[in-house]
């Protein structure tokens, strides 16, 4: 049973051999681009929202912790060449995940820098690298206020947080918040173009403040199997 109800099995195989093509595709390009230029940058970009969009649909269609992990272990290299323009949300998924499967904070240093010359060390992103950093200053301030505004009782309340909360926020607000996101509403699309819809910030939070999240295992949005995987690569 794959973990996701909008596609079936075999739309989710197809994306990803999509995703694939397009990796090595724009992998060519990037290996041919000189050094310090902006198309290094642009393809470098470009090559880590596909891995994004493949770790995305891999964790729908039902992928085992080795295979999301070795899609991680491919795409945090090319970090240290990508400037992850306009790119908050996926900003966000990339580090939630790699927190919730304990990818070695070495491994993520390249990905920290990037956030704070971006200046996306915001409440969220900016509790979740204090975790793992460890000397991480806390930002309370919000730059996208919706949907995840909405988080900041569970980021002021940590273990006394009301498991509620976070229901409200995967069923009232999270999918609606993201109205003006480029995937949103593309499980209507006959075209190859969603991977699933994941809330991975509200498991990061679980693990951050150690919750109980048993009452939200089939709440649309969480990615409670995530949680279950965790593993350092």
């Amino acid at each position: 049973m794959i973990r996701e109800k909008h596609k079936n099995s075999s739309y989710f195989i197809e994306y990803n051999n999509n995703q694939i093509e397009g990796i090595q595709n724009f992998k060519d390009s990037f290996a041919k681009a000189k050094e310090g230029t902006t198309n290094k940058e642009i393809f470098a970009d470009i090559i880590v929202s596909y891995y994004l969009d493949l770790f995305v649909s891999s964790y729908s269609n039902n992928a085992k912790k080795n295979e999301l992990e070795s899609i991680l272990h491919e795409l945090l290299p090319i970090l240290e060449y990508t400037e992850l323009y306009d790119s908050y949300v996926e900003t966000l998924w990339l580090l939630s995940v790699s927190y919730i499967l304990d990818i070695s904070p070495s491994k993520l240093e390249t990905l920290k820098q990037r956030i704070i010359k971006n200046e996306y060390d915001d409440y969220v992103i900016s509790s979740i690298l204090n975790k793992i950093f460890n000397d991480t200053e806390i930002n309370k301030h919000f730059n996208w206020k919706r949907p995840y505004k909405k988080l900041q009782p569970i980021l002021e309340l940590k273990q006394n947080t009301n498991i509620q909360i976070i229901r409200d926020y995967l069923k009232k607000d999270w999918y609606s918040g993201h109205s003006d996101s480029a995937w949103y509403d593309t499980h209507k699309s006959e075209k190859l173009t969603y991977s699933g819809y994941w809330a991975f910030e509200t498991a990061a939070l679980i693990k951050m403040f150690d919750l109980d999240d048993s009452s939200l295992k089939g709440v649309d949005f969480y990615p409670y199997d995530l949680l279950r995987m965790n593993n350092k690569i």
